[in-house]
């Protein structure tokens, strides 16, 4: 369901996921580890913001075709489903 709703950008969620669960294992059972995942997914939401989303070209002009300007794939995928 992610990668249909996601499309190419399934790759940012899983890395995040994966950065995440990493945090996770890293300071599992301290008390840091409630305060680390914070902050990080804070600083996550903060550079969205700041760079109004992360775009695969932004990371690498190779990956600019994993991108389709013209359309959002995700929410065409949810209006097809609504109307």
């Amino acid at each position: 369901m992610l990668a249909i709703l996601h499309g190419a950008s399934i790759l940012k969620v899983v890395c995040i996921l994966s950065i995440n669960f990493a945090i996770a294992k890293a300071t599992g059972g301290t008390r840091f580890a409630i305060p680390a995942t914070w902050i990080f997914n804070g600083g996550v939401l903060l550079a969205n913001e700041w760079y109004e989303g992360y775009t695969f070209e932004t990371l690498h002009s190779g990956l600019a075709f994993l991108v389709r300007p013209e359309s959002n794939s995700s929410y065409d995928f949810l209006r097809m489903i609504v109307t």
